[in-house]
């Protein structure tokens, strides 16, 4: 056996990540949104809350603004993102927090839920409208 190559299949999160609004490039193969999520928090700094019932897997290769390429991750889960000003680069943003929010009720197992069932309706939280308004 060899040692320092990955076993065929094995999960991989790489995030590179410039200076001041410049892009994120985030590489994942087989790893859930999760785990590429907390990399994105650990590189860029952010608080992150990961309450979803489901983990998709992500096979990915993007960059792109740090705000743009978290919600394309995930476009089917419900992102809340908070920036704030970002004291290190005078005029620009940065993300602040991340919640990814659970969808439906927390006890009810993905299995039994019926592929007709209409989607519930949440009532959006003041925090969630004033993402929605920046």
């Amino acid at each position: 056996m060899l040692f320092g190559l990955a076993p065929l299949g094995a999960q991989e999160v790489k995030v590179s990540a410039a200076a001041c609004g410049s892009r994120v490039h985030v590489i994942a193969s087989k790893a859930p949104l999760s785990e590429v999520l907390r990399s994105l928090s650990n590189k860029l700094g952010f608080e992150l809350r990961f309450e979803a019932n489901s983990d998709p897997m992500l096979d990915v290769d993007i960059a792109q603004k740090a705000r743009d390429l978290v919600a394309k991750l995930a476009p089917s889960i419900s992102v809340i993102i908070r920036e704030e000003r970002d004291p290190r680069c005078p005029g620009q943003q940065r993300i602040a927090a991340v919640w990814v929010l659970a969808q439906g009720r927390e006890n009810t197992p993905q299995a039994s839920i019926s592929a007709f069932s209409a989607p519930q309706q949440v009532p959006m939280t003041r925090e969630a409208q004033e993402a929605l308004e920046r």
